[in-house]
């Protein structure tokens, strides 16, 4: 199967140079690793490590995500961050030049 498809991630420059030296002692490079666990992830048909320990989204988050999925919730449009951040009463953000 060609590999013509393009992953990308935006991480943390020390968290990538921390995994890329623990992928290199098992002779693996980033992409290897990611490709090893989309095909564990198609395999199992689920994330295939434990997620203990990673934060969690709680009910309320949840069920707020479930209801702008299905279109229950409203949303709002704005032509600018400046206008988003007068919406929420934060003044001084998002100046641009």
């Amino acid at each position: 199967m060609a590999k013509t498809a393009t992953v990308r991630a935006r991480i943390d420059d020390e968290l990538k140079e921390q995994a890329e030296a623990v992928l290199a002692s098992y002779g693996f490079t980033m992409s290897h690793a990611i490709i090893m666990m989309i095909r564990q992830l198609v395999i199992q048909q689920k994330i295939p490590f434990s997620l203990e320990g990673v934060m969690q989204p709680n009910a309320r988050t949840l069920a707020v995500m479930e209801a702008i999925d299905n279109c229950e919730m409203p949303t709002t449009s704005y032509d600018s961050p400046q206008d988003l951040y007068r919406a929420l009463g934060i003044s001084g953000q998002g100046s641009q030049s």
